[in-house]
């Protein structure tokens, strides 16, 4: 019929079957990485809303390091340009709070020993 609307039908039985077992497969070691990559931060934010951690204790930057760089890895065997930069650059800040934790406990007991 002209003009008439087709209406659009999802497979069903075997052929169904076969499509989303095709999906499952093809989910790899490196998949897995990632997401658990993507736990851990949002693990992270989750501790950080709810007051359970802090912003400056290690822990959370810990979480965040550890869980970017696994995205980031994820996403060296299936790249996506704009998800490597955010993921790199958390890397980054997460190392530099890190970084910033442990100049500051320095600091702290250096502080104490003049005392």
């Amino acid at each position: 019929m002209p003009g008439a609307k087709r209406i659009f039908r999802p497979a069903a039985g075997k052929q169904a079957s076969a499509r989303a077992k095709r999906i499952f497969m093809q989910y790899a070691w490196y998949d897995l990485v990632g997401s658990i990559g993507v736990a851990l931060i949002i693990l992270a934010y989750v501790a950080l809303q709810i007051e359970k951690i802090r912003s400056e204790q290690l822990i959370y930057s810990v979480l965040n390091a550890v869980g970017a760089g696994l995205i980031v890895l994820s996403l060296c065997f299936s790249f996506n340009f704009s998800a490597f930069v955010v993921e790199f650059f958390w890397v980054l800040i997460s190392l530099y709070g890190i970084g910033r934790y442990f100049m500051k406990s320095k600091k702290e007991k250096s502080e104490k020993v003049k005392k």
